[in-house]
């Protein structure tokens, strides 16, 4: 019951402080057990009256919160700037390697557009991340309950077992490849470029394969990464969040395989200006096998993700 009650306020508490704090309630909860019933194995109901005297979960965390949050709450301010300053390190890196190659290499012209598109992309995505958090503080039923003096103590939420632990550095990972991937599909994607001074040639995506597909990416990207900030708030794997991430995987897999084993995805007839006919064919012959053996270990990537999903609901149940 101790730990159900150090985990619930743990939940309302931003990750920053929140060990701490927890170690200072801990021990306010075991001086008051010693305080009133002196030392010895405690009996539930013992345990009960001293955390009803201890207060609500909320309360106690909102002691402890420095102030008010309004648009986000407080559970969810510390994970919030985290994916924001993913989200920033993310598209500066994919609109810096975009504008290099693009074109222009005057150094006051490359970087008036790299400011002007990253201005431009930084307000749209932190946009987009303020909604979702905003909804999340929303609609989060614990948010809504009123604290109420003959609280309910069923109401405290047990810690993940091992197997739905969140992992945060997986979260952060997955969480910055897909915001470079949504930059990355939403951007020009004719990476050719011949500068005065230097020749980079590398084949652009045909168009008419890859902008079909961009809003059924966009879809599965960014309902991927509400999955990933919902997950970093929980901390926690459920099995409605696992049947998501099955889908999820299924949806960006099959996408994966219509453009990776498509030979009209990359356009390279800007090889056969420099190369010639057979070398170009050797490139593209290469690009094809590369593009089946990349297709094959996503496979294997995702495959194991959705056997260990389903694994992992199957053994839920059966307990």
């Amino acid at each position: 019951m101790i730990n159900k009650y150090l985990y619930t306020i743990g939940k309302n508490l931003p990750p920053a402080n929140r060990e701490e704090v927890l170690k200072e309630v801990k021990a306010n909860l075991y001086d008051y057990l010693e305080e009133n019933y002196g030392v010895k194995e405690y009996s539930d109901e013992e345990i009960e009256m001293s955390i009803r005297a201890m207060g609500h979960p909320k309360e106690v965390a909102q002691a402890y919160n420095e102030g008010p949050r309004h648009l986000i709450g407080p559970a969810y301010i510390d994970t919030y700037f985290l994916i924001i300053k993913i989200a920033l390190i993310s598209v500066s890196i994919g609109i810096a390697i975009s504008t290099f190659i693009s074109g222009d290499l005057n150094p006051g012209k490359l970087l008036a557009r790299l400011i002007a598109q990253l201005w431009n992309s930084s307000l749209t995505i932190i946009g987009m991340i303020t909604i979702i958090f905003g909804a999340l503080s929303y609609y989060e039923p614990n948010y809504k309950e009123k604290i109420e003096e003959n609280w309910d103590l069923s109401t405290l939420q047990s810690p993940p077992e091992e197997t739905n632990y969140i992992s945060r550095t997986e979260m952060i990972v997955s969480s910055f490849l897909i915001i470079l991937g949504l930059y990355w599909f939403n951007s020009s994607l004719n990476l050719t470029h011949m500068g005065e001074s230097i020749q980079i040639i590398i084949p652009g995506f045909n168009p008419t394969v890859i902008n079909p597909m961009i809003p059924w990416i966009n879809i599965f990207l960014i309902t991927s990464l509400a999955l990933n900030i919902y997950l970093l708030v929980k901390g926690r794997w459920e099995s409605k969040t696992r049947i998501l991430d099955i889908f999820l995987n299924l949806g960006m897999l099959i996408i994966l395989w219509m453009l990776l084993l498509n030979p009209n995805m990359v356009d390279y007839n800007v090889l056969s200006e420099f190369y010639g006919g057979e070398r170009t064919q050797q490139i593209i012959e290469a690009s094809r096998l590369g593009g089946r053996i990349t297709a094959f270990v996503l496979t294997i990537i995702f495959g194991y993700e959705i056997f260990n999903h389903i694994r992992i609901i199957k053994g839920s149940k059966n307990k």
